[in-house]
C-alpha cells in the first residue's frame, strides 16, 4: 500500500508531526510504502529524519500558496492575499499539473497536512483524501479578512473523506464531522538527551531570529547567565557574542526535538510544533505571538490549559522573577497518541 503524504511548506511543525506519523505507521505495517511530499529546504533539514528505511522516499511539492510574514510578528495580509489570489487564477492549470500526476501515481491514499490544491486531482484519481491538522487555510484567511479566498479554500478542503483534528485546532469550519485525536510528537531518545544534558547541563533554547524578539537580549542573556543557565541559540549567524555561555547550534542539527525536550526552558513564538515538544517533554515555554494570525489564538489556550509556560513581556526583570516561579504543569492528557492515530488511519484505508 502506498501512501502519500503532503506537507504544508510554511514552518517545521507540520513536517515534524507528519515524520512522527509515519514512524507509527511503518511500526504497526512495515511493509508500508511512503512518499512525502515536501518542500526542498524541509527535506535538507530533516532528510535523516524522513528517510529511516526503504519504504520511505520523498518528492518536492509543486507550487502551492502560502502565508507571507513581515517578521516572527506579523502577517503581510497584502502580500498574503496577493500569494493566494494568483494562485487561485491559477487553479485550474494547475489542477492538471503533470507534476501532481506523477506524484500521485499508484498511490491508495493521499493524507494532507493543510495543504489541498492537490485535492481535485486526487478525487479525480478516486484516492482517498485524510485532512490532518490543527488549521486549515480557509480559517486562516478568514482570520485575516480575507472571506473570499477563504471560501475558495474551504471548497478544495472539503474534498477530503476524513477529517482529523489535532489539539491546538483552530474551528476547522471546512472539515466535516471532523475526529479528534490526541497529540502527534516525534518520540524522544532518552540517551540522547542524557548526552545532551551531560554536555550543557543547565540551559535554556531560544528558537527565533533575536532581533525579532521583543525584549532586550542582551540583558536577557546576562541576567540567565547570571542564574546559572548556558543559552543556546538557533542560528542567528548574524549575532555576535564571546561569551562562552552563549552557543550557537544549527536548526540543521539531527533531532533537534531531543535538545529541546533536554532543556530547561525554551524561548519561542507559538507553534505547534514547539508546543507540542514541550508538552510532552519536561521543559517549559516562554513564548511570544504573531499578530493577524488566529492559530495563535488557541495554540496560546492550549498553553494555559496545561501551565506550559508564560508569555514573553518587555521587562527582563519580571521575566526573571516568572522563571523562578514556573507554573506547577496540568499533566493530565499530555502524552503522545502516534500509534492511535496511526491505528485509526489504516483501520480507515485498508
Amino acid at each position: 500500500m502506498k501512501i502519500v503524504i503532503v506537507v504544508s511548506s510554511f514552518g517545521y511543525g507540520h513536517l515534524t508531526r507528519q515524520i512522527a506519523l509515519k514512524d507509527a505507521l511503518l511500526e504497526l505495517k512495515s511493509d508500508l510504502e511512503i512518499l512525502f511530499v515536501i518542500s526542498e529546504k524541509q527535506y535538507e533539514n530533516f532528510h535523516s529524519e524522513i528517510l529511516t528505511s526503504d519504504q520511505v522516499s520523498y518528492a518536492l511539492i509543486p507550487l502551492t500558496p502560502t502565508i507571507v510574514m513581515e517578521d516572527n510578528y506579523s502577517v503581510d495580509i497584502e502580500s498574503t492575499k496577493e500569494i493566494f489570489s494568483r494562485f487561485w487564477e491559477w487553479e485550474t492549470q494547475i489542477r492538471n499539473d503533470r507534476a501532481w500526476d506523477e506524484i500521485l501515481f499508484g498511490s491508495q491514499l493521499v493524507i494532507s497536512d493543510i495543504e489541498s490544491v492537490h485535492h481535485p486531482i486526487v478525487k479525480k484519481m478516486n484516492i482517498p483524501i485524510i485532512n490532518i491538522s490543527n488549521f486549515t487555510w480557509s480559517d486562516i484567511l478568514m482570520g485575516l479578512g480575507l472571506d473570499e479566498l477563504s471560501h475558495n479554500y474551504s471548497s478544495l478542503e472539503k474534498l477530503s473523506k476524513l477529517n482529523l483534528k489535532l489539539p491546538m485546532s483552530t474551528n476547522c469550519q471546512s472539515f466535516s464531522n471532523p475526529q479528534l485525536m490526541g497529540l502527534l510528537v516525534r518520540n524522544f531518545d532518552d540517551n540522547l538527551i542524557t548526552d545532551i544534558i551531560s554536555t550543557y547541563q543547565h540551559f535554556v533554547v531560544i528558537i527565533g531570529h533575536l532581533k525579532f524578539i521583543p525584549i532586550n537580549i542582551d540583558t536577557l542573556f546576562s541576567s540567565l547567565i547570571n542564574l546559572g543557565y548556558k543559552i543556546l541559540i538557533v542560528d542567528n549567524l548574524d549575532y555576535k557574542n564571546s561569551d562562552p555561555n552563549i552557543i550557537r547550534i544549527s536548526s540543521k542539527t539531527p533531532k533537534f526535538h531531543n535538545i529541546i525536550a533536554a532543556s530547561k526552558f525554551v524561548i519561542s513564538k507559538l507553534g505547534y510544533g514547539v508546543v507540542s515538544e514541550v508538552a510532552v517533554s519536561n521543559s517549559n515555554l516562554i513564548y511570544w505571538k504573531r499578530e493577524n494570525f488566529i492559530e495563535d489564538i488557541y495554540i496560546e489556550e492550549f498553553v494555559k490549559t496545561y501551565n506550559l509556560g508564560i508569555e514573553l513581556g518587555q521587562n527582563v526583570e519580571s521575566l526573571i522573577k516568572s522563571i523562578a516561579e514556573f507554573p506547577k504543569r496540568n499533566n493530565s492528557n499530555l502524552h503522545r497518541s502516534n500509534l492511535d492515530i496511526a491505528k485509526f488511519i489504516l483501520s480507515y484505508s485498508l
